[in-house]
Order: structure tokens, then sequence, then C-alpha cells
């Protein structure tokens, strides 16, 4: 429990680091998914070392980690999303794994549709691009609250 509480608050400090790049330039570093993917990666031997259900822990870690691409996949082919985005979903998919990544994905894209949809009432531009790793940082920041609450809960 501990251990994911503390990926969870190294997941949502570099999603925040995307999050500053993305803004600004619209863009993601690549360093910043290889570093989720390192402390996902972490997290999962860890938790393979201390937990007895191996086979359970790499299928939810490699299940986590395909949602992850293959949810943000289908709007990255058709423009409406960028390739960092999914590289990012991915990689914190692998940390997250399954079912929890849904969680994830399902808070980030709720907080950016409803931004989408405030901005869109707002300036009533059809054409709005909303980057996506500042809701990617809210949607691990949930988790991370939610780990620490869960965590405090049973101690």
């Amino acid at each position: 429990m501990l251990v994911r509480t503390v990926y969870y608050l190294v997941l949502t400090a570099l999603l925040g680091a995307a999050a500053v790049t993305d803004i600004k330039k619209r863009e993601i570093p690549n360093a910043v998914p290889l570093l989720i993917l390192a402390a996902g990666t972490a997290k999962v031997i860890i938790d393979i070392m201390t937990g007895e259900y191996a086979v359970r822990i790499v299928i939810s870690a490699v299940f986590g980690a395909f949602l992850g691409i293959a949810l943000m996949l289908i709007p990255a082919m058709k423009h409406k999303m960028g390739g960092g985005d999914v590289k990012l979903s991915g990689a914190a998919g692998l940390g997250i794994g399954f079912p929890y990544v849904l969680h994830f994905l399902l808070i980030s894209l709720l907080i950016a549709a409803l931004y989408g949809l405030i901005q869109y009432l707002h300036t009533r531009r059809k054409e709005l691009t909303v980057p996506l790793a500042p809701f990617l940082a809210g949607g691990a920041l949930c988790l991370t609250v939610s780990g620490a609450v869960d965590l405090l809960l049973h101690y």
C-alpha cells in the first residue's frame, strides 16, 4: 500500500512536469514517459518481491499499459490527440495496473472534457485544443489522495 502511494506521488510529479511543457509548448518530452515507465517498472518489481501473486501483478501491469495505450490510440490516430499523451497513458498504466488505469483515465478525461466544455461555452470556437497532460496529472493526483486516505485508514 505504501509503495503504491509513493508511486502515485512520483507519477503525479512527473505528470506535473509534463503538464508544464504541454501547456507552454504543446509537446511532451520523451524523457517524461520514460521516467514514468522506469518508476512503474520499479513499483512492479517491488510488488513482486513483497507479494505472493507475481503472475497476477505482471498481468495487471501489462494489461494496464496495454489499456493506457489502446484507449488513447484511437483518438491519436484521428489526429485528435498527440502521441505524447498516448505514451504518458501507457507508461502510467504499467505502474497503475488494471483495473485502476480505467479509473485514472476516466477521472482524467472527465476533467478534460469538463474543461473543454467550459472553454467552448466561453469562446464558442468549434476547434479547441486542450493540452491533456495537466488533466492526466489531475487524475494521478486523485489516485494519490485516494491511496493516501486508504493508507491512513489501514494504519
